[in-house]
């Protein structure tokens, strides 16, 4: 039996199942041109979609899609045309193009992620019959309410011995949540991997998230790389602050990554505010910032 929970409040970037003996196995079959992903393929799940992804096949819900992303949400409301539906399976997936597997994979874990913790319940039927519980100390000290998104309620005893739990004890989840808060997806490459797909496909909340990650994460050259490649302005004066004040000149590699017009740029930036300074002077951080200003928003 699959339930599903989801934070009642805030960005859906995770969820909660049941964890049922029968279903720890993983998923993994493999066509003349395609396989099956072993974490990312969920067979016989009401809801869940096909993509294929460089010759790998993911079947992931659409609840999230549709509900984070303009685009995924106006594709799954197109009317299907006289042949089979996209996405209903393997023979038709919706195939992204452009994509790699590699980044699929990891934007999904913000909804599947691989790693588990398991931790006491203590719940409850509300008006509305959908279970709520307390989530124990594991999340920070608030206890944060849970609901059941799908699928009608079952008796408490009925989760119980379908679950095999001595009825004295609580049941127990194992909690499917990646915490994107204290960095589950902990590289530069993790969270590039994430903008890129929430930019491309308009999930705004998770690029927001994405950004606030990477500005601690990448170092002043990978931002304006990024800013650059996906429309970041807010880190533009930043970049270019943090380059501009170092002793050391850019790397050739640095250069290769930012390119001629940043390059130059960054030169002459460089040699007008060092231009009236004394050796050996700290360089006065409000005229450096508004000359960088004046470079980049010309009037």
């Amino acid at each position: 039996m699959h339930w599903t929970f989801a934070f009642s409040g805030g960005v859906d970037v995770g969820v909660w199942e049941w964890w049922c003996p029968e279903q720890a196995g993983v998923i993994s079959e493999a066509s003349a041109d395609r396989a099956r992903h072993a974490h990312l393929y969920f067979e016989d799940e009401p809801g869940a979609v096909v993509f294929l992804v460089e010759g790998t096949l993911f079947k992931v819900h659409a609840f999230f899609l549709k509900r984070h992303s303009l685009v995924f949400a106006t594709m799954f409301t197109l009317r299907p045309g006289s042949g089979p539906a996209e996405g209903t399976s393997d023979e038709h997936p919706i195939v992204l193009p452009e994509v790699r597997a590699v980044d699929f994979d990891r934007f999904m874990s913000l909804f599947y992620p691989r790693s588990t913790k398991k931790c006491a319940m203590d719940f409850r039927w509300d008006s509305t019959k959908h279970l709520v519980r307390q989530i124990s100390s594991d999340v920070g000290n608030s206890r944060t309410p849970l609901e059941v998104r799908s699928g009608s309620p079952p008796t408490y005893r009925g989760l119980l011995s379908r679950h095999a739990y001595n009825y004295s004890q609580p049941p127990l989840l194992i909690r499917r949540h990646r915490d994107v808060v204290t960095g589950d997806l902990t590289t530069l490459e993790d969270w590039i991997s994430v903008l890129a797909l929430a930019t491309k496909y308009e999930f705004e909340a998770h690029r927001a998230l994405a950004i606030e990650r990477l500005s601690r994460l990448g170092s002043p050259t990978d931002r304006l790389v990024l800013a650059r490649e996906y429309d970041i302005p807010g880190w533009l004066e930043e970049a270019y602050y943090l380059i501009c004040i170092r002793e050391d000149a850019l790397t050739l590699e640095e250069g290769h990554r930012l390119g001629m017009e940043d390059v130059i740029a960054l030169a002459d930036l460089r040699q007008r505010i060092r231009a009236h300074v004394p050796w050996g002077y700290t360089l006065h951080e409000p005229t450096v910032r508004a000359t960088i200003r004046a470079k980049l928003h010309p009037r």
